[in-house]
């Protein structure tokens, strides 16, 4: 058995997807499994996903489109390694990425999932601003109750996109399947859910690369995200398990507000770089 399964769920992802792929055959930790699986696609996904000469490479077709949230979670039921990476299939991970994550959460079995920093890059994989996420507060071995109220003050999703994350298996099966009721946050929800079943580590390196391009799934749906955030938090506040009190709800959804006008900004101004 691989000791890390690295899971890309694939739609429409043609032109970037043999990056993707190419950075995780290119880890400096060479015992990982890799599951694509293809939520057919009507373009040229399937080909370059088969194009990898690899035995660790395994790809998976679907028979019909059955979503982000539905792929996202086949991909990790495909998998079987004790350690997990979702990556998505326009995104990349650092050379070293698997291998410094899974030393933090080999050692600590407390851990359910680590998180590193990573490079804002365009669709001609230029670095457009290197090293964001993982605030200073979130640095280092915290605990799950502590993590979920840090996010609620900064209104948004702090810990990371998948690619930045690994996450352990046995804390995902509790935690439950991803859920597509709110796309945008598909992500964070997830992070929550593993934090009620083990404790986060933050890390200050660079681990992956989130790509901004017009057509991606964030540029296009953006509008919608801060409504999709705000939907999550007050659900979040609601659950007397995770202790949230009106005062961060408010903390959340002012800071909400104010990262919906930075994303809005933000991918105007990619656009303007990669158009």
């Amino acid at each position: 058995m691989a000791l890390v399964s690295v899971c890309i769920p694939a739609f429409r992802a043609a032109e970037t997807l043999g990056a993707t792929i190419a950075s995780v055959v290119a880890q400096t930790h060479d015992d990982w499994e890799l599951v694509i699986v293809d939520d057919h696609s009507d373009d040229e996904t399937l080909d370059v996903a088969r194009g990898f000469d690899d035995e660790r490479i395994r790809v998976v077709v679907s028979g019909t489109t059955i979503g982000m949230a539905s792929n996202f979670e086949r991909a990790v039921a495909e998998t079987k390694a004790e350690f997990v990476k979702l990556l998505c299939a326009d995104d990349l991970i650092a050379p070293d990425c698997l291998r410094a994550q899974l030393e933090i959460l080999d050692n600590d079995p407390r851990l359910a999932l680590t998180s590193g920093r990573r490079d804002i890059i365009g669709i001609d994989g230029a670095v457009l601003s290197p090293g964001r996420g993982i605030p200073s507060y979130l640095i280092g071995r915290r605990d799950g109750p502590t993590v979920i109220r840090r996010v609620f003050r900064s209104g948004y999703n702090p810990i990371g996109e998948p690619a930045c994350v690994l996450f352990r298996r046995e804390a995902k099966d509790r935690a439950g399947p991803f859920s597509g009721l709110l796309p945008g946050p598909t992500d964070l929800d997830m992070w929550f859910r593993l934090l009620g079943h083990g404790d986060f580590y933050g890390d200050r390196r660079t681990v992956a690369s989130f790509r901004l391009h017009p057509r991606s799934l964030t540029a296009t749906t953006y509008r919608s995200y801060g409504n999709q955030d705000r939907t999550m938090f007050r659900r979040m506040a609601a659950d007397p398990a995770w202790r949230v009190g009106r005062p961060s709800l408010a903390v959340a959804y002012a800071r909400s507000f104010l990262h919906q006008a930075h994303r809005a900004y933000r991918h105007r101004h990619v656009g303007h770089l990669t158009s």
